[in-house]
């Protein structure tokens, strides 16, 4: 029997060692890190803080659909020859953030199979909310926390969301979202 422990893959430390094609900066809470539409062209590793992602749809109803937390990658869509970004990320409070060019990380995909693995996973929809409570969640999206509990009720209701020890959001209520 293998030790996996010994064998989990550390993205943090492969990051530390690449040399080029990669940058660091701070973010100030609500500073943008990339927009919706921007050219995709690298990918971002959270190394400490938090990042929300946003969609907007055309008629301008703005979704929260991701808050990733330290460790997390995001902007992954460039790799899958994405050529704009499809959301919003933006910093929540004050964090640090490592940028690698798309150009790096298909090299360091091709070169490094535990690496690669990270991204291979990302084929099964995987939660990426952390705990909050409505009245946190009503701050982020500008409204009251009875709102909140209203919305999540009918949301829980309609088999758009389920509570079982953590939220998991159905892809279905981000279309509806959208569509609005």
């Amino acid at each position: 029997m293998r030790n996996h422990a010994a064998l989990a893959f550390d993205p943090k430390a492969f990051l530390s060692r690449i040399e080029n094609g990669k940058s660091t900066q701070e973010y100030r809470s609500r500073q943008v890190v990339f927009s919706q539409g921007d050219a995709a062209d690298a990918v971002f590793y959270v190394q400490s803080g938090k990042v929300k992602l946003t969609v907007v749809s055309t008629r301008g109803k703005e979704a929260v659909i991701g808050v990733l937390e330290q460790g997390s990658f995001f902007g992954e869509g460039c790799l899958a020859a994405q050529p704009l970004r499809m959301s919003t990320a933006s910093a929540i409070q004050p964090s640090r953030i490592i940028r690698v060019a798309r150009s790096t990380m298909v090299r360091l995909l091709h070169r490094e199979p535990g690496f690669a693995e990270l991204f291979g996973k990302e084929s099964r929809p995987e939660s990426v909310i952390p705990k909050v409570s409505q009245e946190t969640l009503a701050g982020m999206v500008g409204t009251t926390r009875s709102r909140v509990s209203y919305f999540m009720n009918r949301f829980r209701k309609m088999g758009f969301i389920h509570d079982n020890g953590g939220l998991q959001v159905h892809s279905a209520l981000l279309t509806v979202v959208l569509r609005d």
